[in-house]
């Protein structure tokens, strides 16, 4: 019989494998594995169906592609990344909005943002947590990480900045990631781009320049 709510009763040997029951993922690793199933339907494009899918979640326009962004948060960016695509998803739980600007094949700037249940300071934190602990992104091998605050809205925000290796041409690259609260919920930035082309001056301006 079940004794305060525990299907299992109160002898752990009664739990499956004689182990208490599994905690449930946090909202931060749900949110994470959303957005790869998101890019994952993306991947599928190359069949009907995910043709359709494509079609209809993903935007070209620049000048739409412009406006998704400003949705999400402002910022200014140097005018050599243009606005290749972003992405509208209104329906599911958690709404996703994301505009993608690009300078080269490997400079890119990705601002994702996210309402519902990820629009809370604690999932905040948890995705935070979760992107340090991923030790490695799509193209790039990362070496080394550094946290950096910078100020949003009167609140500071920790981006990790990443030095590592591009794995399609070996040479030197970096990145910048972070959290933070946006215009309508949660934001992700990403910025990538080889070492080369890497300006730091520049990237703490735009990084400085956020505002909701």
């Amino acid at each position: 019989m079940s004794q305060g709510g525990n299907t299992f009763g109160s002898d752990p040997s009664s739990f499956p494998e004689g182990g208490p029951p599994k905690r449930g993922m946090s909202t931060g690793v749900k949110v994470l594995l959303i957005l790869g199933g998101v890019f994952g339907v993306l991947a599928l494009a190359c069949c009907g169906f995910g043709i359709w899918i494509y079609n209809k979640m993903v935007i070209t326009d620049p000048q739409k592609v412009v406006a998704i962004e400003q949705e999400i948060v402002s910022i200014q960016v140097p005018d050599r990344l243009k606005p290749v695509f972003g992405m509208d998803i209104s329906f599911g739980p958690m709404p996703i909005k994301m505009a993608v600007r690009v300078g080269s094949e490997t400079e890119v700037l990705t601002l994702m943002g996210m309402a519902g249940e990820a629009a809370n300071p604690v999932t905040q934190q948890q995705m935070q947590a979760e992107m340090k602990k991923q030790g490695k992104q799509p193209g790039l091998r990362i070496d080394s990480n550094e946290t950096r605050n910078v100020t949003i809205g009167g609140e500071e925000v920790a981006f990790v900045f990443s030095k590592g290796v591009h794995e399609g041409s070996g040479k030197p690259m970096r990145q910048v990631r972070g959290v933070f609260e946006g215009r309508d919920g949660t934001v992700m930035l990403q910025y990538m781009a080889l070492e080369e082309e890497w300006d730091d001056a520049e990237v703490m301006t735009m990084l400085r320049s956020i505002s909701k």
